[in-house]
């Protein structure tokens, strides 16, 4: 999920789910996301704390008189181990080029990907390639995966 302040995850437990894979869904979320929700069935809700760290937010989400009812337990804190290189890893080639270009640097055309990462990474202020990151992600048109 995009919005203006940070990209989250968000990892979903139905009450027949397991925690076996929790674990690794965690560690992969926590480095790309800037904040985390794990949304889980009601069967969960009082004991899902125990399995994620405690800058995790959780939503439980219940069945009630014929109607889905969300119910916001806790909030999420900024994920301590999110990285920005993982984050600039989400966008397109066109988008890295937009960077590029917002920021007054050298295209490099012919480069790798992995180059251009690292030389936005060494040419942009961090806060600002945050802010940047989020509005491209915010802005990218997602119809093109509808069928």
């Amino acid at each position: 999920m995009v919005t203006r302040y940070g990209i989250y995850g968000v990892e979903i437990k139905s009450d027949a789910d397991t925690y076996t894979r929790l674990p690794r869904q965690i560690k992969d979320y926590d480095r790309y996301f800037d904040y985390n929700y794990v949304v889980v069935g009601s069967s969960h809700a009082n004991h899902i704390g125990e399995h994620i760290p405690e800058y995790w937010g959780v939503i439980s989400v219940e069945y009630v008189e014929g109607r889905v009812d969300f119910y916001r337990i806790s909030l999420p804190g900024k994920s301590p181990k999110v990285k920005l290189r993982n984050q600039l890893s989400l966008l397109w080639r066109r988008e890295l080029q937009s960077i590029q270009k917002e920021n007054g640097l050298y295209k490099y055309a012919g480069k790798s990907r992995a180059f251009v990462e690292k030389y936005i990474m060494e040419s942009v202020p961090s806060g600002v390639l945050e802010e940047q990151i989020v509005d491209i992600l915010f802005e990218r048109d997602y119809s093109i995966f509808k069928k």
